[in-house]
């Protein structure tokens, strides 16, 4: 920014004469020279010093002031469009005519400023039509003070040749000197943690980065939305995951005869889960959702890691004997059952003796496990033979399988009829659930489902006796910590906060603009704030993506208690996104930078210095920097003009 100017046009220029800023500031005035620009009555105290500084003239305040009135007439009508937010509002008054050649052509909180101060009078410094002349000071009348106040207003304007560049680094630089190097604020609730500090400019400034390290984005509920549905809103965009809504959950492991081997390894595995009206009313979740969660991802996830622990495991081959270590949940050591019931030993004949059906689906199912993944045909003959299989089955156990886990006992009535389903039949909707999970994963043997209460949902795995000893409930509680019931992408927990103002907002961990302006009806779709430019860059363009700057970073240095001039934010955002996108105070930055002496003088002098003599490039000694590596007088500021002195001819 080192070359950025003020132009004779009152634009902000580079020093390859590109187009910045129309005007500076969006107002044109000095940041030095706008102390006391407002304070009227202290101009009017010191009327007789200002008039000389300012060389105040009415003849000449005349001829400037020809168009006051259609200048006044403008502002005003402008503001009343602005205030109304009407569609067809006004460029401002200074975006229509050059301030620096026109008397009154001030900014309009200037002429409001002026105008409500002229209207009051409350201190009489301006002489009232009806006063003598002479009363107050100097008998300045309405007019003459309008005069006034528009010459000082035009006598504070910055001046042609002013490094602005240099004053905006200047301004921001030194006051980072007194900010934390790390900081990470929590703003009022763990919903709102946001980078702070050094780490937060370097975010903005130095990388201009796409993946910052705390995303979030603040969301207003419309005015006609309650506050408890507004909690349920924010809840209902919040991540959701298993264990938020499990109750407790129970694992059981046991070796007898299985439907796919004939000594296996069973685990039993239980979900008991809160009330369903109690999860439904704070997550706006159904019963169906949250079965189908566990059938889509929490089996998946389960055995995804239960054959990940076993590869773990897997044993090199030798001939020494396999370490037996200790399981977690409660285990049951069964010898193989009968058709009648009894027990049989290991010689025991009839051990295998299971019914035809059976037969043919632990058959199907041990030949799809033994030789790896069927082909089409085979899936077709593999499900069609469980289909028949499962035809005839009326009760909650199957053979080989084992009943979930008894609940414990209760005293009311609810939880005694909920136990009591559990031992019932499983419904149509829970035998068109099980028949789609047997048929989805290849180790459940069984699958039971509250479909119509939610309170739980048991499934039962079976692997080969000789597969390598793994902690399951371990497995479980990680696949129920990793499941997640809904979500909404990019984003993470929710809360819905009220400011000091009784304002209402929720504050969310992770942004997705594109997902919020699907909400129009339940929040306003134009107060979406993020601390993310590049996702504002990619939703809303480079305007918004050069307004949020300016917010960030004014925000930064408001947390410390630091007051930076918005000129010299404004001037650092329309740098940063002069190139219609978002790019930083870096050498990546510096790319298009026309001189190589300025790029050298940056970071990697050699790369740069050998990129220029590849490409042939030249310096025009346009910039700064670059005027100051061969010893020359840089053209900003006193040195952006030559005097010129008729000397003495001898």
């Amino acid at each position: 920014m080192e070359g950025l100017t003020v132009a004779y046009d009152s634009t902000v220029r580079d020093a390859d004469g590109s187009l910045i800023q129309f005007l500076y500031g969006e107002d044109g005035l000095d940041v030095t020279k706008q102390k006391y620009l407002t304070d009227f009555a202290f101009i009017l105290q010191n009327v007789t010093s200002e008039a000389a500084q300012l060389r105040y003239n009415p003849s000449v305040g005349e001829s400037l002031g020809s168009d006051r009135k259609a200048f006044s007439r403008y502002m005003k009508n402008a503001i009343k469009h602005a205030k109304a937010r009407d569609k067809s509002v006004k460029d401002p008054l200074i975006a229509k005519v050059n301030p620096a050649t026109h008397a009154f052509a001030t900014s309009e909180n200037f002429h409001t400023a002026m105008t409500e101060y002229l209207t009051r009078n409350s201190d009489g410094l301006v002489r009232d039509k009806d006063s003598k002349p002479g009363q107050g000071y100097q008998g300045l009348n309405r007019k003459n003070a309008e005069m006034l106040f528009a010459m000082k207003y035009l006598r504070s304007l910055v001046e042609p040749g002013e490094a602005v560049g240099i004053v905006a680094g200047q301004s921001v630089g030194e006051p980072s000197t007194q900010m934390t190097l790390n900081t990470f604020h929590l703003a009022g609730h763990s919903a709102k943690n946001v980078t702070l500090g050094i780490p937060r400019l370097r975010e903005i400034l130095m990388t201009a980065s796409r993946d910052i390290s705390t995303p979030s984005m603040t969301l207003y509920p419309i005015t006609e939305l309650s506050f408890q549905d507004a909690e349920v809103f924010a809840k209902s965009i919040s991540v959701l995951r298993l264990e938020q809504i499990l109750d407790s959950v129970d694992v059981e492991e046991r070796f007898g005869n299985g439907k796919l081997f004939e000594m296996a390894k069973i685990y039993q595995i239980g979900l008991r889960f809160f009330p369903s009206d109690e999860y439904m009313g704070t997550y706006g979740i159904s019963v169906s959702d949250l079965m189908g969660t566990v059938e889509r991802k929490f089996l998946r996830t389960v055995l995804t890691l239960l054959k990940k622990e076993t590869k773990k495991r897997q044993a090199p081959r030798s001939l020494a004997t396999p370490v037996i270590g200790t399981k977690a949940g409660v285990v049951e050591v069964a010898a193989p059952r009968t058709e009648n019931g009894a027990l049989g030993g290991e010689d025991s004949d009839d051990a295998g003796d299971d019914d035809a059906t059976d037969a043919k689906r632990r058959a199907n199912r041990a030949e799809a496990v033994s030789y790896g993944p069927n082909d089409e045909e085979d899936d077709a003959v593999q499900r069609e033979g469980e289909r028949d299989a499962l035809a005839g089955e009326i009760e909650f156990h199957g053979s080989g399988g084992t009943p979930p886990p008894a609940p414990e006992s209760r005293t009311d009535g609810s939880e005694d009829e909920a136990a009591d389903e559990m031992q019932g039949a499983p419904s149509w909707s829970a035998r068109a659930r099980m028949e789609r999970v047997i048929d989805a994963y290849v180790e459940v043997t069984d699958f039971q489902s509250d479909e119509y209460g939610g309170r739980w949902c048991s499934m039962t795995l079976e692997f080969d006796f000789s597969t390598p000893k793994v902690l399951v409930l371990n497995v479980v509680q990680e696949a129920v910590r990793k499941t997640v019931v809904q979500q909404i992408n990019g984003v993470g927990s929710c809360s819905l906060v009220v400011d000091e103002k009784g304002s209402r907002m929720i504050h969310t961990a992770g942004v997705n603009i594109k997902a919020m302006q699907q909400y129009t009806d339940l929040i306003d779709p134009n107060r979406i704030q993020t601390n993310d430019i590049g996702a504002i860059l990619a939703a809303y363009g480079v305007e918004a993506c050069r307004n949020n700057v300016m917010r960030e970073l004014s925000g930064v240095f408001e947390s410390h208690g630091i007051k930076v001039d918005n000129r010299h934010l404004n001037l650092i955002a329309d740098y940063m996104t002069r190139n219609g996108s978002f790019t930083a105070f870096s050498r990546m930055g510096l790319k298009g930078n026309i001189s190589p002496f300025t790029k050298m003088s940056f970071e990697t002098t050699l790369a740069f210095l050998k990129d220029a003599v590849l490409d042939g490039d030249w310096d025009d000694l346009a910039t700064p920097s670059g005027r100051l590596v061969i010893g020359r007088l840089g053209r900003v500021g006193t040195g952006g003009f030559d005097v010129l002195t008729q000397l003495p001819m001898s």
